[in-house]
């Protein structure tokens, strides 16, 4: 079965002054919670949740209905207090089977096909060990703005926990 991935998106985005999400970033406009999920379902992710906030949560969900292909299963948890990530994760238990493998990712970064299929091969295997993408610093490093995230060309280092 293929594993979820559960995106949050539910942040208020105060410093970035806007919907972080949605930020027009790809070559032809896409948003950058477009190119995450077009990474994570071209790798074998398949259901998305999306969890999200009252107030930026409307804009998402239309921006995914009007522009997502209807083959992308999608469900939508919404959190209303900003409680932290494993709050955020909690909202979205009522959309994934109980037992469902699934992955986390923020809706405001993009981790590239290999960091996603990292996951998905994970728990789609019969390891019972957990799994964590993260990446060198040297790596992720974009610009020379003081905040800078990973590109989809970044390669991710792999640890497993047990």
């Amino acid at each position: 079965m293929a594993p979820a991935l559960v995106v949050l998106a539910a942040g208020m985005a105060r410093r970035y002054g806007g919907c972080k999400p949605l930020a027009p970033i790809g070559p032809n406009g896409e948003a950058v919670i477009d190119l995450l999920v077009s990474d994570a379902v071209a790798v074998g992710f398949g259901r998305i949740v999306l969890v999200l906030h009252p107030e930026s949560g409307p804009s998402i969900r239309y921006h995914v209905e009007r522009c997502w292909p209807g083959s992308v299963d999608v469900a939508f948890a919404e959190q209303r207090v900003p409680l932290g990530t494993v709050h955020a994760v909690l909202a979205a238990q009522s959309s994934l089977g109980t037992d469902d493998s699934f992955a986390v990712a923020n809706a405001d970064d993009i981790y590239g096909e290999v960091a996603m299929g990292l996951l998905a091969r994970q728990l789609t295997s019969d390891a019972d060990e957990h799994v964590l993408v993260g990446y060198q610093l040297r790596s992720t490093v974009a610009t020379d703005d003081p905040v800078t995230r990973a590109s989809a060309k970044s390669t991710p280092a792999v640890t497993w926990s047990p």
